[in-house]
């Protein structure tokens, strides 16, 4: 028997879900798809982190460990969760690809809304050098997920068929062997490339962090063979983790950058090519504030970086096993013995309004949408990300928006929750109250 349980984190103002996947009651694989909030939320998002870090034991595994973007609340609690010593270690780490106006945008709205996190050291680092900045926690590997193929989807979509067996170079990017976990491996139709080795320590003993990038249209896939099935077949099932990357309108980047080479001085041009090296960005993170906050200033608005969606939910083994799904929305349970969905879906701050980008995104997961029972709604539930067509198409029966009060802001907005309530639904919110939690366990056996 599969198990998937997974538990969104009351951190108010930000996102943090963990979840296992469990074979006969035993974990066997650990991931976390985003760990942060606004530094008005702290103390929530610090004791979150603490209790869930005391529930699997410090020094234990993630491993995976998802980033949808890089704003500030979506990733303030990574230091802490990954703490040497008091925190737990992790295999391997996975974000979009983001080129340094997307990190600098990212970086100015942060500032815009919350001054202080410019103090916060891991951040600055964070957005100048990613891959420098986590290579600190000392991963096996890290992956950054680019836009594939229009014409393919994720493994199972429809879009695309799992290929004969992986090529050479990709097979090398797999989940570390042990006697624990999972043995992960990407399926699908996409290319891999890689791009880095960091060097942690020159002791010879500390192996480097491979770097590669690889495209959404290819997933991560687990295996669970169970006990032997009437009449003595053995029933399989398939764990997908499938990405999907959402990438940056194009014009806010040029408006973005085009404002803050005006503000520099500089020509569009060797702007760009001065940004490419790492001193420089870190240069401008520290002493040029009043430059992005300029530069932001002349694009202001509620639009969204780059952000990886994630699917986590049953890959494309036939027949169907049957399936149960367990789950608490703070005081509301429900339990189906007979599930026809259990997969989660999420969305950082995926900017799926436009009809253009919301039919790329259900083009992608094709025939996983049928599976999906939890979306998590993109942006908090901002009605500058709803599309109510792509929500009705859907059709999910749960939805979560991870939101609480801050400043003005209307998340979960109105127009989002008259959207699912008109389809019979309900938006579960999750805040800063431990009372408001998500906790769905399902399983397939």
């Amino acid at each position: 028997m599969m198990e998937n349980y997974r538990h969104q984190h009351a951190v108010g103002q930000g996102f943090f879900h963990t979840a296992e996947l469990r074979e006969n009651g035993l974990p066997r694989l650990r991931y976390v798809y985003d760990c942060g909030a606004m530094k008005k939320y702290a103390a929530a998002r610090d004791d979150q982190i603490d209790s869930y870090i005391k529930s699997v034991v410090a020094d234990a595994m993630i491993d995976i460990l998802f980033l949808s973007h890089i704003h500030y609340d979506h990733v303030s609690g990574v230091e802490r969760l990954l703490a040497s010593g008091t925190g737990l270690t992790v295999d391997t780490i996975v974000l979009p690809l983001l080129n340094e106006a997307d990190r600098l945008i990212a970086y100015a709205r942060a500032i815009g809304e919350e001054p202080g996190v410019a103090d916060d050291e891991f951040y600055r680092s964070l957005v100048a050098d990613p891959a420098a900045a986590l290579s600190a926690f000392g991963p096996r590997q890290i992956l950054f997920v680019s836009r594939g193929d229009p014409g393919g989807g994720a493994p199972g979509s429809g879009g695309t068929d799992y290929p004969g067996g992986p090529d050479q170079e990709r097979s090398e990017i797999y989940g570390r062997k042990g006697e624990r976990s999972f043995e992960w491996k990407l399926v699908g139709s996409g290319k891999f490339k890689r791009i880095d080795s960091i060097q942690q320590a020159d002791d010879g003993a500390t192996p480097s962090v491979q770097v590669a990038v690889i495209d959404d249209t290819l997933a991560f896939s687990m295996m669970s063979v169970s006990a032997a099935h009437a009449g003595g077949t053995s029933a399989v099932a398939e764990w997908l983790l499938a990405p999907f990357v959402d990438p940056i309108i194009e014009a806010n980047r040029r408006k973005f950058i085009k404002a803050l080479a005006k503000a520099m001085s500089m020509k569009v041009p060797d702007l760009e090519v001065w940004l490419k090296q790492v001193s420089n960005l870190q240069d401008l993170i520290v002493n040029g504030l009043h430059y992005l906050v300029k530069a932001y200033g002349a694009i202001a608005q509620d639009f969204n970086i780059t952000s990886l969606c994630l699917y986590s939910g049953p890959g494309s083994v036939t027949p169907v096993p049957p399936q149960t799904h367990y789950a608490g929305f703070g005081a509301w349970c429900m339990m189906d013995s007979d599930a026809k969905r259990i997969a989660w879906l999420a969305t950082g701050d995926a900017a799926l309004k436009p009809d253009k980008r919301s039919a790329a995104f259900a083009k992608h997961y094709g025939q996983l949408l049928k599976e999906v029972a939890t979306f998590a709604l993109p942006h908090h539930g901002s009605d500058y990300n709803l599309n109510s067509e792509l929500i009705k198409s859907i059709g999910a029966s749960f939805f979560v928006a991870a939101a609480d009060k801050y400043s003005n802001w209307k998340h979960p907005g109105p127009k989002t929750v008259q959207a699912v309530a008109g389809l019979g639904r309900f938006v579960s919110n999750v805040t800063s109250a431990s009372a408001s939690e998500v906790v769905e366990t399902v399983t397939i056996s």
